[in-house]
């Protein structure tokens, strides 16, 4: 009988995909005063209104089940991909779940979580807008542990040997006197310099023709999104060619209506709503270090202090704290606390007004 319900659940699984956590509460019942706290602690984190800005790397300490789960708002791009790593000395289970936010609420029903024994969660963005990170670990666990949250290109950088600095003008520009705007970002490059493909596909067309003179486009074969590259000043690629990130399309010049400025790749991205911002789709971002500094986790105020939404002083102010203010420390990147107050008021206080012991 056990074996059979063992094969119904995991059928059902395989079907409806349930998160990490779902799976690891199944071993507790729902009347268990610790499971609860535990439980708690997850919605309250998933409500939170606390603010990361990327790139971010923080070392936190969980010494209260209630005060288990940390819970960040992001504001990401279409074209970014998002990543969240974590780092422990030990080997207890920690979850990953990434929620969206539509008119300041969270929404459940499209959620997305790193995958049971995994400490990493990837997500590509589809869509730009503002969205929910909660991350927890398993009910036991009662140390220090490191997080890095941090954003990097779905596409590779689409000019040979350069980088984002080469990029001079971007979308949205003013053209023609104002009457249209720029649809991408214009790469200036030495003449010649290799045009690569930035994601594996196929070629749709190529010509010469139109404002953009000498060009390729790409039909991405993940997203479905049509790549353009334009005044080439050689056309290596063939269409219908199968490529590959790093596959050499054409070569930098400036035909079609960019044969009086220096030579430089315009690079558009077409969905089936139109064109797109390409920039976050390309831009080159550093990667965190981990931030593994231990701290203490009790500490007062040393005078009066701003409890602030994000670790940078022009975030919004939660509340002015007075001094000698008693706070639990949950989590530091060295400049920042991120504290709670006796009344469970949550937010980041600048470290040096802060006296541990």
């Amino acid at each position: 009988m056990f074996s059979g319900c063992d094969e119904i659940q995991d059928l059902s699984d395989k079907v409806f995909k349930p998160s990490a956590r779902t799976i690891y509460a199944r071993d507790f019942r729902d009347d268990d005063s610790i499971y609860q706290t535990w439980e708690y602690a997850f919605t309250k984190a998933r409500q939170s209104k606390l603010q990361l800005s990327d790139p971010v790397s923080m070392a936190a300490k969980v010494e209260s089940l209630s005060n288990s789960a940390y819970g960040y708002r992001m504001s990401l791009q279409q074209g970014e991909q998002l990543v969240v790593e974590i780092s422990s000395e030990t080997d207890h289970q920690f979850f990953i779940d990434f929620f969206q936010i539509i008119d300041d609420r969270v929404q459940e029903d499209n959620s997305f979580s790193a995958k049971t024994g995994q400490r990493i969660f990837t997500i590509d963005i589809q869509e730009t807008g503002t969205f929910q990170i909660v991350i927890q670990p398993e009910i036991s666990f009662q140390e220090q542990f490191s997080f890095r949250v941090y954003t990097q290109p779905t596409y590779s950088f689409p000019v040979a040997g350069i980088s984002n600095s080469a990029i001079k003008s971007f979308w949205g520009a003013s053209r023609d006197g104002g009457r249209r705007s720029h649809e991408g970002v214009d790469v200036f490059a030495d003449r010649g310099t290799p045009v690569i493909s930035s994601t594996s596909g196929f070629v749709g067309r190529t010509g010469n023709y139109g404002l953009g003179g000498k060009q390729v486009w790409i039909k991405d074969g993940l997203f479905g999104h049509s790549l353009y590259y334009a005044h080439l000043d050689s056309i290596i690629a063939n269409r219908m060619d199968r490529v590959q990130p790093g596959d050499t399309l054409g070569l930098v010049g400036n035909t079609g209506n960019a044969r009086t400025t220096p030579p430089h790749l315009h690079f558009g991205i077409y969905t089936n709503k139109g064109a797109v911002n390409p920039y976050p789709f390309i831009k080159e971002r550093d990667i965190p270090e981990y931030y593994i500094q231990s701290f203490f986790t009790k500490g007062q105020t040393t005078s009066s202090v701003n409890l602030r939404e994000e670790a940078t002083t022009d975030s919004e102010i939660l509340q002015q704290l007075q001094g000698e203010t008693e706070l639990q420390i949950l989590a530091s990147n060295g400049n920042w606390f991120q504290v709670i107050t006796e009344n469970q008021l949550e937010g980041f206080v600048y470290a040096s007004l802060i006296s541990t012991n």
